[in-house]
């Protein structure tokens, strides 16, 4: 796969992209020395990327970590204009993502909330905005893969493993200091010791030793999310997946597809929510036939992403 090219990006930057994917807390002079350069000259750049979110380094972190324990995607059938009943759901602070999209549905709302009580209200809510008319819910049970390092690792010639965060274990507790810290790297990936040692009130070498902690035993991930101009992508849909027999092979087919951002097991009429980003259309039709044709799939349904009202996730 050739990526378009970019007006804003060039190859120095591609190849800083391509590190940062494999590394997203790599220092400046272990990337100086991967591509080059003089270490003023990767800053340089690398904060670049960051400022214009060609290159989003995060961190993620098992939801219930953090005291969130349901996701859901809401499929809206609606009777106004789809900019503004987007625009009224995107008030609802657990609607972090909103999307206008072409098929069945008009919109699709992912929610996140602490539990299931808490959902049934947010769905109240979003019944109750003007210009609702029907309503269809698929809850992630798990999430098996999340992120853009696989469409960026086909682009870039990469191989990048799955990495997916850890619940905390039950014999070694995460307290405040370390909530702070989940924050902090959720905030700012590439956040330093230096930067994270006063938001937590601990030296530069005790912040150190807490991370690192995180890090090891994958409470937190780092991932670096490229933006899909980078990649020279430009089509995107939610897709349903209906599954014949046992949904955990078909689940790991989905994974195994670079195509696919998100793949997650649902309950509901759904057993599995995805989202997949291709360069263009015929791109799209051809991951589309590939997945009809994997062992085990029932039927997919799909949701093209015609505008992003709000994109704007949370802990």
């Amino acid at each position: 796969m050739t990526p378009a090219t970019d007006p804003s990006t060039d190859d120095l930057d591609r190849r800083l992209i391509g590190e940062l994917i494999l590394d997203g807390r790599a220092s400046y002079a272990a990337l100086a020395d991967k591509v080059g350069m003089s270490q003023a000259a990767v800053r340089a750049r690398v904060l670049r990327l960051l400022g214009d979110h060609v290159v989003t380094i995060t961190s993620r972190v098992d939801p219930q970590t953090v005291g969130i324990g349901v996701f859901s995607f809401v499929f809206l059938s609606i009777t106004e204009p789809a900019r503004t009943v987007a625009a009224r759901i995107s008030e609802i602070d657990e609607a972090v993502f909103v999307v206008c999209i072409a098929g069945r549905w008009s919109l699709v709302v992912e929610v996140r909330c602490t539990d299931h009580r808490h959902l049934l209200h947010v769905l109240d809510r979003i019944r109750g905005t003007e210009g609702v008319a029907d309503l269809e819910t698929v809850t992630a049970v798990d999430y098996l893969k999340a992120g853009t390092s696989g469409i960026a690792a086909e682009v870039f010639g990469q191989d990048v493993p799955r990495s997916l965060p850890s619940p905390v274990p039950a014999d070694h507790p995460i307290d405040d200091i370390d909530l702070a810290l989940i924050r902090a790297l959720v905030t700012d990936g590439r956040a330093t010791f230096a930067d994270l040692a006063p938001v937590v009130g601990l030296s530069q070498a005790g912040a150190r030793a807490r991370v690192q902690r995180l890090l090891d035993e994958k409470i937190v991930t780092i991932h670096a999310s490229v933006s899909a101009k980078a990649l020279g992508l430009a089509s995107f849909s939610a897709l349903l997946v209906s599954v014949r027999g046992p949904s955990k092979p078909v689940l790991e087919q989905l994974c195994s597809k670079p195509e696919f951002t998100v793949v997650a097991a649902a309950s509901g009429r759904f057993d599995a929510i995805g989202e997949v980003w291709c360069r263009d259309d015929e791109h799209f039709l051809d991951t589309l036939d590939g997945i009809r044709m994997l062992d085990g799939i029932a039927d997919v349904q799909t949701g093209t992403y015609l505008e992003i009202v709000k994109e704007q996730y949370r802990l």
